[in-house]
């Protein structure tokens, strides 16, 4: 025998599916911009959709309004998409209406380190953040030629600064120790300038450097791969000198080698070892 649900229930039915669906995917933020209306959306698997009616532009975990603004005289609205977390700057979404009348979009998004726009009358400028060894391209967006290289910037420390300037007092984060021009350059011989970057950005997540034993120190991790690619970093302010050392595949890379590290910077270098095994 066949059964069917009593009317009632099947308009309950109705009515659940229907609120489901609305939670699935609902408007979190509305502007409006040169005549059209843009929604943020949040969509069912939890991320941000940028629209307008059908048409996405962009999406990421993250998606929030930057700003409204005019570049070369006509109309400009800028999003911020993102993974969320605060070890990665967010992308910038560009949405403006070329010369035909047709609304565009361009995800200006290079990665984690994506740069935060600086607008000027005439375009967009992305000037990008620097890790210790590192160096990356300065890109100009204008309505009408779009995206282009305008030159390059490679990581300084403050020059003329020496050992005896570093006071860990005024170090928020443990990579600043290399804004020193002394320990920048050690470091860069220790570790060479190729794979000096990728040892700094084990930093990036991190807290201010600790005094112990007269040694200052610190510990971090690689964005959005904590306990992957941990790096350490002890400094002997007195002595001007600088130990290294970064989890890898393989284990634990010390610059020097673990062997060559004096008492007590060696008893950092075991304890931090012996965290990651």
């Amino acid at each position: 025998m066949i059964r069917t649900l009593p009317s009632f229930a099947l308009a309950a039915l109705f009515l659940l599916a229907g609120r489901y669906t609305a939670l699935a995917e609902q408007v979190v933020e509305e502007v409006t911009f040169d005549g059209e209306k843009i929604q943020i959306v949040e969509t069912d698997d939890y991320e941000k959709a940028v629209r307008i009616g059908d048409r996405e532009l962009g999406r990421n975990y993250f998606a929030g309004l930057d700003r409204m603004t005019e570049v070369a005289g006509q109309p400009v609205v800028l999003f911020s998409l993102g993974d969320g977390g605060n070890a990665c700057g967010p992308s910038t979404l560009i949405v403006w209406r070329d010369g035909s009348g047709e609304i565009q979009s361009y995800d200006h998004d290079t990665g984690c380190d994506a740069p935060t726009a600086s607008v000027a009358e005439y375009g967009i400028w992305f000037v990008p953040y620097l890790r210790p060894g590192g160096s990356a391209p300065v890109t100009l967006w204008t309505p009408q030629a779009g995206i282009s290289t305008e030159g390059r910037l490679t990581y300084a420390p403050e020059p003329g600064t020496g050992w005896a300037d570093i006071d860990p007092a005024s170090i928020d984060y443990a990579m600043d120790l290399f804004r020193n021009e002394a320990l920048y350059n050690a470091a860069a011989a220790r570790i060479g300038d190729g794979d000096l970057e990728y040892y700094a950005t084990g930093l990036a997540v991190s807290s201010a450097p600790q005094l112990e034993n007269r040694l200052f120190t610190g510990e971090g991790c690689y964005p959005h791969n904590c306990g992957g690619a941990d790096s350490l970093i002890v400094v002997d302010k007195a002595k001007g000198e600088v130990y290294l050392a970064q989890q890898r595949d393989t284990g634990i890379t010390a610059w020097p080698e673990a062997s060559q590290w004096p008492e007590p910077a060696r008893a950092i270098l075991d304890r931090f070892s012996a965290a990651r095994q």
